[in-house]
C-alpha cells in the first residue's frame, strides 16, 4: 500500500537524517511567539502533521500532555513505536480524531502541502481543537518570496509552492476561521546560525521572506 507521504527509501532516509534539525528549526520558530519548552508543563499540546513525532516528544519531556495527527501511516507507526507516551492518530489534517480541546495547536510544513481550497477547512479544523484563548501556531510558504532568495539558494522552488499565500490572504482567512491577536510574519534565517549557536536565528523580512509564520489565538464564543 503507497503511504501517503514516503514513497521511497531515500525519502525516509532523508527525513530521518533531517528530523532532529527540523525540530530544532520547529523549537526556534515557536520561540519567536514567546513559546517555551519551559513554559509548557500541564499544557495540552496538538501536533497537526507530527511526523515521527521528535518535536511531541520534546514537549513529552517537558510535560505537555501531547497528541498528534499524521496522513502518513509510516509516520504513525513510527510515531507510536518510538514514543508510546504520545498519543497519535492517523488523520487528514483538516480533521481532529481528539475529543479534547487544545492549549496550543501547531503545524509545521504541512499548509504547503494542503491544496488552497482546503486551507479554510484546516483553519476551521485548527479553531474547532483549540479552548477559548488557544493559539495556533503554523508556518507556510511565502507566494511573495523574493525571487532573490531563489537566487542565492540556488534551489528550485518545491511543488508546496503551488498552495503558498501572501501574509494579507493568510491574515484574512485566520479573521475569517475565528482567530483573534493575529500575528502573521514572514521571516528570514540567518545561515548557519544553528550550528554556531545551537539555534535558529529568524530575522523579520517585511512581506517576501520565506517562511511565513503564524501565532493566532481563538476567540471567546460571545454569549447571547
Amino acid at each position: 500500500m503507497k503511504d501517503a507521504y514516503f514513497n521511497t527509501k531515500e525519502g525516509i532516509d532523508a527525513y530521518e537524517a533531517s528530523e532532529p534539525v527540523n525540530a530544532q528549526y520547529n523549537l526556534d520558530l515557536l520561540a519567536l511567539g514567546g513559546i517555551s519548552l519551559q513554559d509548557v508543563r500541564g499544557v495540552r499540546v496538538l501536533d497537526l502533521g507530527c511526523g515521527w513525532g521528535l518535536l511531541l516528544k520534546k514537549f513529552h519531556d517537558a510535560g505537555a500532555s501531547c497528541f498528534g495527527t499524521d496522513i502518513s501511516a509510516l509516520s504513525v507507526s513510527k510515531c507510536r513505536e518510538r514514543f508510546p507516551g504520545i498519543s497519535v492518530e492517523q488523520a487528514d489534517c483538516t480533521k481532529n480524531p481528539f475529543r479534547e480541546k487544545f492549549s496550543l495547536v501547531m503545524s509545521f510544513g504541512v499548509l504547503g502541502l494542503v491544496t488552497k481550497n482546503r486551507h479554510a477547512l484546516f483553519l476551521q479544523n485548527a479553531a474547532g481543537a483549540l479552548e477559548d484563548g488557544g493559539v495556533l501556531v503554523a508556518s507556510a510558504p511565502n507566494a511573495a518570496r523574493s525571487g532573490l532568495m531563489d537566487a542565492l539558494s540556488g534551489r528550485k522552488r518545491s511543488a508546496s509552492y503551488g498552495n503558498a499565500r501572501t501574509v494579507a490572504e493568510w491574515k484574512d482567512m485566520l479573521e475569517k476561521a475565528g482567530f483573534a491577536d493575529i500575528c502573521v510574519e514572514s521571516v528570514l534565517r540567518v545561515p548557519n546560525a544553528e550550528k554556531l549557536l545551537g539555534r535558529n536565528i529568524f530575522l523579520a523580512a517585511g512581506g517576501s521572506g520565506d517562511p511565513i509564520v503564524i501565532f493566532a489565538r481563538r476567540q471567546a464564543l460571545k454569549q447571547s
